[in-house]
């Protein structure tokens, strides 16, 4: 079907230069997009640090999650900045807790000091990147949380 109005993406496809216009292609502004990511980078005035397990990004979805959470153990003294997640649904409303779970391995996510709270709400759906307002202070060798609550119970 013909767009109503003219203007489209220049879009990169990874599979190689072999495919479409020398790897791109156009789509109308219109185009109706699922299961396609898109990544837009920008530079930073400092190194990140990345604590994370899903190295391939989103490769499964669960329908109707409230509650989700991760545990990691700090390599260092640093402050924690960002939290990145995926949302697959428009308009997620959400929350999202930092716990120190001090040194022994945790048994649960939610068992130690709050030490940062945040709400959000995205729009749109895709990779988002969540500033923690407050200074968060991880500890070396300790564990900590990020527990997120789907405040609507839709698609993460």
């Amino acid at each position: 079907m013909r767009p109503e109005h003219d203007g489209a993406w220049i879009v990169r496809n990874n599979w190689g230069t072999w495919w479409g216009d020398d790897g791109y292609f156009l789509m109308s502004y219109e185009q109706y997009v699922n299961g396609v990511a898109m990544i837009i980078a920008e530079t930073v005035d400092e190194p990140l640090k990345h604590y994370g397990y899903d190295d391939l990004g989103q490769t499964a979805t669960w329908s109707y999650i409230k509650w989700g959470a991760n545990i990691f153990k700090a390599d260092e003294d640093e402050i924690l900045k960002h939290v990145g997640f995926y949302t697959i649904a428009n308009n997620a409303d959400y929350d999202i807790y930092v716990y120190d779970l001090g040194t022994d391995e945790p048994t649960s996510p939610i068992d130690g000091e709050l030490l940062a709270q945040v709400n959000g709400y995205s729009p749109y759906t895709g990779y988002h990147t969540e500033k923690i307002n407050d200074e968060v202070m991880l500890k070396k060798g300790h564990y900590f949380s990020v527990v997120m609550n789907n405040k609507k119970g839709v698609s993460y």
